[in-house]
């Protein structure tokens, strides 16, 4: 996929989960014309927020897109709650996916509340 390629979109339907094998994507949120980082995406990750939307069969909160030329395997959310049981790897990886993406997700609400901390002062 090229650079700057829409890869999901806010209130779309969650059909397909991306694993990126080359490349780089960027996850984030919009509001009032105000964007958010949440997380990149780099070779052998995956998205925790399609992945829980897909299990659901729910609706994206985020946006995806590429930052660069990108290679992305795309596994159907339908197949998803039976292949997490079938097989053990495709959990680990929502696992580790999940641990991760929590642990960015903390980082940038600690850098948000210190810049903001900081720059009062």
């Amino acid at each position: 996929m090229p650079d700057h390629q829409e890869i999901l979109r806010k209130g779309q339907y969650v059909k397909v989960i991306p694993v990126v094998l080359k490349g780089l994507l960027r996850v984030f949120t919009t509001d009032d014309d105000k964007e958010l980082l949440l997380y990149h995406i780099k070779a052998s990750e995956s998205c925790v927020m399609s992945f829980a939307a897909g299990i659901k069969n729910g609706t994206s909160e985020i946006y995806a897109q590429t930052l660069e030329e990108t290679e992305i395997l795309l596994l159907p959310a339908d197949k998803l709650k039976k292949w997490l049981q079938q097989y053990p790897e495709l959990n680990l990886l929502f696992n580790s996916q999940y641990e991760m993406r929590y642990a960015d997700l903390l980082n940038t609400i600690e850098n948000m509340v210190f810049i903001k901390w900081t720059s009062a002062f």
